[in-house]
């Protein structure tokens, strides 16, 4: 079984075909109870503009939009948003071309939620919502039911994360597509997530592992870790200030 440390060492002769790609929440930031007071781990940004220049492709890859992660993200950094509907590159915005019809129906569905839960529980993203809970995990199956039924009445698609439920465009679309794309010409790629909307992302690296890639799986937690993402992972560090260290490890020489 590989280590940290034994992928860096592989990675670091082979920067300019390296690719690391980073969800935001929980892993270059603590979770907080108020998703939109998220900021930046002390030092990762610093991280990951040290890192950009030398490594082949970085990309942070979230299930946040890309209006919120470019407030908290260095300019500097090629973002992924809503698990690869919307994006940054070199400094220009896209968005999925299927994903803006589906804007109004988000919208509708926010509205209901915030009728029907506390409205700060409510995350509107724009092509997607999600429904927080961690100040309540009693109401999770009450929140999953509604869920789930406002999908099968607008066509959306409700999917579960950490103690929250996420609401999104029918679009086959995850983390683990935009790994994929990517990777391309990479010979060394790592994925560090911490939540079930991570999975697929871990499950790409795992496949570029078995065409030849060096391919690691990083969990990041300093909570609770849902037992799919432990399994699907081939490291845990104990919290976004050691991915933060994995990360300023990688890009300094070993010349």
């Amino acid at each position: 079984m590989t280590t940290a440390q034994d992928w860096v060492r592989r990675a670091r002769s082979n920067l300019a075909t390296t690719g690391v790609f980073c969800d935001f929440d929980g892993t270059l930031s603590n979770v907080v109870g108020d998703p939109t007071a998220a900021v930046a781990a002390t030092g990762a940004n610093d991280a990951l503009e040290a890192l950009a220049p030398v490594v082949g492709r970085l990309l942070v890859v979230s299930g946040r939009p890309v209006s919120f992660l470019e407030t908290v993200v260095s300019p500097a950094i090629e973002l992924s948003g809503l698990y690869g509907l919307e994006s940054r590159v070199d400094g220009v915005y896209r968005a999925h071309p299927d994903v803006v019809t589906w804007a109004d129906v988000v919208a509708e569905v926010a509205d209901a939620a915030e009728q029907r839960f506390e409205p700060s529980w409510v995350e509107r993203k724009g092509f997607s919502m999600t429904v927080h809970y961690r100040s309540d995990p009693a109401v999770r199956d009450d929140v999953a039911a509604w869920a789930a039924e406002a999908a099968a009445r607008t066509g959306l698609v409700a999917r579960p994360a950490r103690l929250s439920v996420e609401v999104h465009p029918p679009i086959e679309r995850t983390k683990g597509s935009v790994i994929v794309e990517e990777s391309v010409g990479m010979t060394h790629v790592a994925y560090a997530g911490d939540d079930l909307g991570d999975l697929p992302a871990f499950a790409a690296v795992a496949d570029l592992r078995d065409r030849g890639l060096d391919g690691l799986c990083i969990a990041v937690t300093a909570e609770e870790l849902p037992e799919p993402v432990r399994e699907a992972t081939d490291v845990i560090l104990p919290g976004p200030e050691a991915m933060v260290d994995l990360l300023n490890e990688l890009s300094v020489s070993e010349g």
